[in-house]
């Protein structure tokens, strides 16, 4: 029956998917990014020559979405998120599709009574034609401490449930509460997912699933690690990590004394690409298509002197590393098409000043775009959801190992 369920959702995504814009990347001319507002629940689209326009979500009064939680199509015309809607009984959660590029909403579809959702960066799978959803329950009630679903994006039909009740969940250990499943990739053969326990905050590793929507859930290694980042195409991955076998700095705060960046090849071998014994490795991505990895650090806490400065250098796969430090108080690194973006803000200064974001965008080694905003509101407010991806190459030597 589910064969059949899934030969059908082929057939109507074929004949649905030009409907809802899940068409091949955009021209060179015609890039542009997306930052997103969520005070305002609303994107900023960045164009090329620096312009950029105000494009709304479209949600009702009263529900916020986040956009850390976002998937993407490719080509950044459709986007899918989840969002919880508090009733006298409970919170509603909300499956949305819609096009950016028409301001229309595909569907927004009840799943039902849960306490959290998320769907992900990597939540949009088979070319557009399904979605995986993450869903959080309180088990005190009697229901599953986690649930995650396949649903078909044309009309919000759940095609494939997985919860913590079934027989073949029975490896993923419970945490006592509610858990929150992840969604760390897909393609044509399975969804790979970790679940985490729902609203405890900090960093912390899990163990990756592979799930065939039917079958036995497949370990997959690695891909449950904090902050992993993983290059399309040929499934490198990079991630940083504490080695308590070597000096760390102190991150000040709930993180985790990074000191070293672990890289897994394309058959996964796993070995140490980068250290640093002062300074806490934070966050680590693949930018300029799989060249590079670039990595964020924060200089080693002081109580005597407590104001920590950032730094990035960017690893080639020679082993050759390019470092600049901002002179400003927030710094993301995210790839983009021939190279990457570059997203700052400046703190006021003084009180009424507003806050100066800008968005630079590296390409072919040299900036090609600068775009500049003043947002009354504070910077949290303001991320970087979505940018082209850079067409990744996969005849990449590895990255060498230090000793």
């Amino acid at each position: 029956m589910k064969r059949l369920k899934f030969a059908w959702l082929l057939l109507v995504a074929a004949l649905l998917t030009p409907a809802l814009n899940l068409r091949p990347a955009a021209a060179q001319d015609d890039w542009f990014a997306y930052v997103f507002n969520s005070a305002k629940q609303e994107f900023i689209k960045v164009n090329a020559d620096g312009s950029h326009e105000i494009v709304p979500l479209g949600l009702p009064e009263g529900v916020y979405a986040n956009g850390d939680d976002m998937a993407f199509s490719y080509n950044g015309a459709v986007v899918v998120f989840c969002y919880l809607q508090n009733t006298d009984t409970g919170s509603i959660a909300h499956l949305v599709v819609r096009d950016l590029s028409t301001q229309t909403t595909a569907i927004d579809v009840e799943l039902g009574e849960y306490i959290g959702c998320r769907v992900g960066k990597n939540g949009l799978g088979m070319g557009g034609m399904m979605v995986y959803v993450g869903l959080a329950n309180d088990p005190s009630n009697g229901r599953p401490a986690w649930e995650l679903r396949a649903v078909e994006p044309f009309g919000g039909t759940t095609m494939f449930t997985l919860d913590a009740a079934m027989p073949e969940a029975a490896v993923i250990e419970p945490y006592g509460g509610p858990m929150l499943p992840y969604i760390y990739g897909n393609d044509s053969q399975a969804v790979t997912f970790g679940v985490i326990p729902y609203g405890i905050g900090g960093p912390i590793n899990v163990q990756a699933y592979a799930w065939p929507l039917v079958g036995e859930l497949t370990p997959v290694a690695n891909l449950g690690n904090f902050g992993v980042d993983v290059l399309p195409y040929t499934g490198e991955m990079v991630w940083p990590e504490a080695d308590a076998t070597l000096p760390a700095g102190n991150p000040g705060g709930p993180m985790i004394a990074a000191n070293v960046v672990r890289y897994a090849d394309r058959d996964g071998n796993v070995s140490t690409i980068f250290y640093s014994p002062d300074w806490v490795i934070y966050d680590v991505a693949w930018v300029n298509g799989g060249q590079q990895v670039a990595m964020l650090m924060f200089s080693s806490f002081d109580e005597t002197n407590p104001e920590q400065t950032v730094r990035y250098v960017l690893l080639g796969r020679d082993g050759s590393q390019v470092e600049f430090t901002p002179a400003v108080g927030y710094l993301n690194v995210t790839d983009t098409t021939n190279g990457y973006l570059e997203f700052t803000a400046n703190y006021p200064q003084a009180e009424g000043q507003a806050y100066n974001v800008q968005l630079v965008r590296i390409a072919n080694g040299a900036a090609s775009m600068t775009w500049m905003y003043e947002a009354p509101d504070s910077i949290g407010a303001l991320s970087l959801v979505w940018a082209p991806p850079s067409e990744f190459a996969n005849n990449f030597d590895a990255f060498p190992a230090i000793q």
